[in-house]
């Protein structure tokens, strides 16, 4: 699978692909989204937030269909390899493995970024059952 990166003007490309996996968020313009297509339809992306020197990496969605092929990991490994920032994701606690396995280490608040460690904060604190991982480990 080859990775693309969509230009701003495709941004609602990508919001109806996370509406048809029934993925929380949504991307905005100030995003990089990268995707894998089949076909030219979407099958997997992500999207990266830049915040100071580090990229938040958010919503990674695979359609239903084609999940436990590895697309997913194979999206966030061509990501990471082509990535000069660290990066830096709030899994759900059930998605830390998987996150361990490409690379992504468990950090805290202090390793990152204020604005970062301030986002998780708020999202934790809304009950969410997230951790904080960045790559390469720091």
């Amino acid at each position: 699978m080859e990775l693309s990166r969509l230009n701003k003007t495709q941004v609602k490309l990508v919001n109806r692909f996370y509406r048809q996996c029934h993925a929380r968020g949504k991307a905005n313009k100030g995003d990089e989204v990268y995707v894998f297509k089949n076909n030219d339809t979407i099958i997997a992306a992500l999207r990266l937030t830049l915040f100071g020197d580090e990229y938040l990496l958010r919503n990674l969605a695979v359609l239903e269909d084609e999940r436990g092929k590895g697309i997913g990991s194979e999206l966030v490994r061509q990501v990471v390899a082509q990535s000069e920032k660290t990066l830096i994701t709030f899994p759900f606690r059930y998605l830390t493995v998987f996150y361990q396995n490409l690379g992504f280490a468990f950090l805290n608040g202090n390793e990152v970024i204020p604005e970062i460690s301030e986002r998780f904060i708020a999202y934790r604190d809304k009950g969410r059952d997230i951790q904080l991982m960045g790559y390469p480990k720091l």
